[in-house]
């Protein structure tokens, strides 16, 4: 087993599933999950913020999962955009997420 310091937990069978967080599991869950999508949103956009938001949940055991998760988020918002663009006859794949929002 590797004793090196990566700046969070090395995971390992004894810890992994010791918080990294101060907070309780239930508060954190819950902070968690007051967020969610209208059935209004697209079903492709409501999964991949569903992946966003599980991977802030087990963040609460390995604080990593957080930048994943914020990066999960960023998919979310372009999935977003780019299915607003479809519904409005303007979608171009290649086009940059700028000139998107800017119509």
């Amino acid at each position: 087993m590797t004793t090196e310091n990566f700046g969070f937990k090395n995971l390992t069978i004894d810890n992994w599933l010791t918080p990294d967080s101060s907070m309780t599991d239930n508060t954190w869950i819950q902070d968690v999950l007051v967020f969610d999508l209208s059935e209004e949103v697209p079903m492709e956009v409501r999964k991949l913020f569903a992946v966003a938001r599980g991977s802030i949940v087990y963040g609460y055991f390995f604080y990593p999962l957080l930048t994943l998760a914020t990066e999960q988020l960023y998919r979310v918002v372009e999935a977003a955009v780019d299915y607003k663009c479809r519904e409005m006859g303007r979608y171009q794949p290649k086009e940059k997420f700028v000139k998107k929002l800017s119509g």
